[in-house]
């Protein structure tokens, strides 16, 4: 086996989107988005003696004064096969992590936060869980499923709305690059209503630069005006719902219900296996949880967000900061 270095967006982005359950996070194509936003980003692999792909991770740098950390955003991949079988799998994580670690020492990385989609094994470097970055519960539809099928398992409230916004006159169109303003302002009048965090502007304009039309926003429009829309992934397999907003004063047009299901079509269409809701959480998004909920579907958990520490003082150090910043208004 041998550690590389990836410069090939083709092939990074053809292994990534051909394993199941294709990661968006962990594509080429979402280490330019990141680079445009000047981060410091690497993506790395593992490759057998014939050269074929075995893993691969994107690590973004998240940089402190004095240290960084390496972050893994739903990563690392690993090939199917090699997923499937126990004794492989920690082989090659072993010399994934033993190569990482080498390159650790020489930038003072103290630790490398990972989001496997896989059980990590026993016999490796012991994991610490920590708080989740990326929703560790999601729900999933299947597209295999025709559009009729889908409609009938929809739960009778969700397909009344939804038919209930298409008589109301909404009409639901892809959006464009002259269209981020217009999003922009949806999401942060969402985010005052909602209670959560949005991006800079900047950041959902570059997901339509950078992204070669895997990424598209979809509006929904009333008598001329946005009311709702949202910013969906298409690659590989999976189609991922990343962003959404819609204005408080329509809520009784039901525009949200008709981005989604076009954004569900859009998926079918592209042949992608899966629709991923983008993440549920009845605690902390009971409102955003139901509406998604509505669509039916599986609830699929991903084994969780943990740590692996290679410079334990560095580590405490972070933990430190960590609370501290928590603590403040």
């Amino acid at each position: 086996m041998k550690l590389i270095y990836f410069q090939d967006s083709n092939k990074v982005n053809a292994f990534v989107s051909q394993q199941e359950l294709a990661q968006f996070l962990q594509s080429f194509y979402w280490q330019k988005i990141l680079q445009s936003q000047n981060k410091e980003t690497v993506i790395v692999g593992v490759v057998d003696d014939e050269q074929n792909i075995l893993l691969t991770s994107l690590l973004v740098k998240n940089k402190f004064k004095f240290f960084s950390y390496y972050y893994s955003p739903r990563g690392p991949i690993v090939v199917d096969k090699v997923r499937s079988n126990k004794v492989q799998l920690a082989e090659v994580l072993n010399f994934w992590l033993s190569e990482v670690k080498k390159i650790t020492r020489e930038e003072h990385i103290g630790f490398l936060r990972l989001e496997p989609n896989f059980d990590w094994p026993n016999n490796l470097n012991v994991l610490k869980p920590t708080s989740p970055i990326q929703p560790q519960k999601t729900l999933l539809l299947d597209l295999t499923l025709s559009e009729e099928e889908l409609l009938k398992k929809l739960h009778q409230k969700t397909r009344y709305n939804l038919r209930l916004a298409g008589k109301k006159g909404v009409t639901v169109r892809e959006g464009s690059l002259d269209d981020i303003d217009s999003f922009f302002n949806l999401l942060e009048e969402t985010k005052d209503r909602n209670h959560f965090g949005i991006h800079s502007k900047m950041h959902y304009y570059n997901l339509l630069v950078h992204s070669k039309d895997k990424v598209k926003l979809i509006l929904a429009e009333y008598e001329g005006s946005v009311i709702a829309g949202g910013l969906f992934s298409y690659f590989g397999n999976q189609a991922i719902y990343l962003h959404g907003a819609s204005h408080s004063s329509t809520r009784q047009l039901m525009a949200p219900y008709l981005v989604q299901w076009e954004a569900i079509k859009i998926a079918k269409h592209k042949e992608c296996r899966w629709y991923d809701f983008g993440g549920i959480d009845e605690n902390k998004w009971p409102g955003v949880t139901r509406f998604k909920m509505g669509f039916s579907g599986m609830v699929y958990d991903y084994p969780g967000t943990f740590d692996l520490v290679f410079n334990p003082f560095i580590y405490g150090v972070y933990k430190i900061l960590r609370n501290l910043r928590r603590k403040l208004p």
